[in-house]
């Protein structure tokens, strides 16, 4: 039943509750210049590595500190500023070990640090989850941030796959640029809400 759930957990996180096409969150990387596939994934698994290790402290934090010293209205500033840290943690290891790539990027990860598509997903783990009614356990909140992440990541692939199609495509000067991927989101966005009448239920046999 755990893993049912956890299951449920995973694939509405990444297609029914996408964070881009569903919740509207962390568009600004998905909508920039850029039309190269594997800078996307670079910066869709770097986004993923933020949004795994900053949720998982953010649920030690919250547990652990903000709930026993009732002070939980700090929450919102507590898990910007873990962002942050986290976000300068894995820049230095990405500086050090990889520095063609952190160059390659410097431009992109810098604007990650005011994603809102990280502390969207901080947020949500700290509230309910729709699966139990209960709040998100350690194990919940890893498979959710991961989840999230994976979502994020494609759905930055498959915009910059359709901005690069378009290049090659007449388009009417209205609609060029940012119009035209917009109307392309929004056409991707009705194709993953048939993923909502999914039942679970029925096909995990749970």
């Amino acid at each position: 039943m755990k893993i049912t759930m956890l299951l449920q957990l995973s694939i509405a996180s990444i297609l029914i509750n996408n964070l881009v096409f569903s919740r509207l969150i962390g568009l600004c990387p998905c909508f920039g210049k850029n039309t190269k596939l594997l800078k996307s994934l670079k910066i869709g698994l770097f986004v993923t590595c933020i949004m795994f290790i900053s949720s998982v402290a953010c649920w030690f934090l919250k547990s652990y500190i903000l709930i026993p010293l009732s002070i939980e209205y700090m929450q919102t500033i507590t898990f910007v500023v873990t962002l942050i840290i986290t976000y300068l943690i894995i820049e230095i290891i990405v500086y050090n070990f990889w520095k063609k790539t952190h160059e390659k990027l410097s431009i992109y990860l810098k604007s990650l640090t005011t994603n809102c598509a990280i502390l969207g997903v901080l947020l949500i783990n700290s509230q309910i989850n729709p699966f139990t009614n209960q709040p998100f356990s350690l194990l919940e909140n890893m498979v959710s941030s991961i989840s999230n992440g994976i979502g994020f990541t494609i759905a930055l692939l498959l915009i910059t796959g359709v901005q690069k199609r378009l290049q090659f495509s007449q388009i009417p000067k209205p609609l060029q640029n940012i119009p035209v991927a917009f109307l392309s989101a929004g056409l991707i966005s009705m194709v993953l809400l048939g993923f909502s009448n999914i039942n679970f239920s029925m096909l995990f046999g749970g």
